[in-house]
C-alpha cells in the first residue's frame, strides 16, 4: 500500500553538538538524536522528546517531527510511555563515534532503553546505514507502539517500510523484531506517521541508497542477534548496537 508526500532536503554539517537544556548529538550532517538531559521548566513534556531522532539524506526527509504545536509523544519518533512518564530526562549510556561520522548512542528513559547506530563508512554499501533497537521493561501493556514521522512517500510491505522522496533516493526499513509486527501508515498534516505495534523488543535496519536496497540478512536469532548488510556485520548485545566497521576505527 503507497502513500504519498514528498519534501525536499536541507542538510546540516554539525558533528557532534549539545545544546544546554536539551542533549542535542548530531552525527554527521544526516542524523540528530534528542538525549534531553536536564528536565524543562515547570516539569512538563516539552518538544522534543528525549529519545527521538531526525533522519535527513539525498534529498529525502526520511524521519521528521509531526505537528510540534501540539507538544505530545505522537509528534515524536520514539515508543510511547505512559503519559506520567513523557516529560522525564534521559540518561546518556553509551556513546561512540569515528572519524568519517558514524557512531552509536545509547540511552535510558525512564523503562525504555534505546540504542541507534548509524554507519558512513561503506560497509553496507549505501551511503546512509541506521539501526535502532528498543526495549520497554516491565512495562505496563503487553502491546508496544513505535513511531516515526517522514514527510516522503510510503510503502509498507510485511516487515517493511519503503520510503521515496522526490529525488528518486529511497530508504528501506526492515523490522527484525517482533516477529509478528504490525505495520501501518496513519496520513498527517505533515506527512505521515509509520505505526509498528508489537509484544518484542524493535530491532529496526533503516538503509537510505539512491539505487536498489542492499539485502538484509538475519545471521543469528537469540536474544543477542547478528544481521548483515552488505560488508558490515551488526550485533545487538543486549540493550546496545554494535557494528563491525565501528568497532573496528572507533575514536
Amino acid at each position: 500500500m503507497q502513500h504519498s508526500r514528498c519534501a525536499t532536503c536541507r542538510e546540516k554539517s554539525d558533528l557532534l553538538t549539545r545544546g544546554k537544556k536539551a542533549g542535542i548529538i548530531n552525527l554527521k550532517a544526516w542524523f540528530r538524536i534528542f538525549v534531553k538531559r536536564e528536565k524543562p521548566r515547570g516539569g512538563h513534556w516539552s518538544f522534543p522528546d528525549a529519545g527521538s531522532f531526525r533522519i535527513w539524506g539525498l534529498g529525502g526527509r526520511w524521519a521528521t517531527a509531526g505537528v510540534a504545536s501540539d507538544g505530545t509523544q505522537r509528534d515524536e519518533n520514539v515508543v510511547l510511555l505512559p503519559e506520567k512518564q513523557a516529560g522525564n530526562t534521559a540518561n546518556l549510556t553509551g556513546f561512540l563515534s569515528s572519524a568519517d561520522g558514524s557512531g552509536m548512542v545509547s540511552l535510558q528513559h525512564n523503562n525504555w532503553l534505546r540504542s541507534l547506530a548509524v554507519d558512513y563508512s561503506g560497509a553496507s554499501r549505501v551511503p546512509g546505514l541506521f539501526v535502532l533497537v528498543d526495549q520497554v521493561v516491565e512495562a505496563e501493556k503487553l502491546d508496544q507502539i513505535w513511531i516515526m514521522h517522514t514527510q516522503e512517500n510510503v510503502t509498507i510491505q510485511g516487515q517493511q517500510f519503503i520510503l521515496e522522496a522526490e529525488s528518486g533516493a529511497t530508504m528501506q526499513g526492515t523490522f527484525i523484531t517482533p516477529s509478528d509486527v504490525t505495520l501501518e501508515f496513519i496520513p498527517s498534516e505533515t506527512g505521515g506517521m509509520i505505526q509498528a505495534t508489537g509484544r518484542d523488543r524493535f530491532i529496526v535496519v533503516m538503509t537510505v541508497q539512491s539505487g536498489t536496497a542492499p539485502e538484509v540478512e538475519v545471521l543469528l536469532t537469540q536474544f543477542n542477534p547478528q544481521i548483515q548488510v552488505g560488508n558490515q556485520t551488526i550485533e545487538i548485545i543486549e540493550d546496545k548496537i554494535v557494528l563491525k566497521s565501528l568497532k573496528e576505527g572507533a575514536n
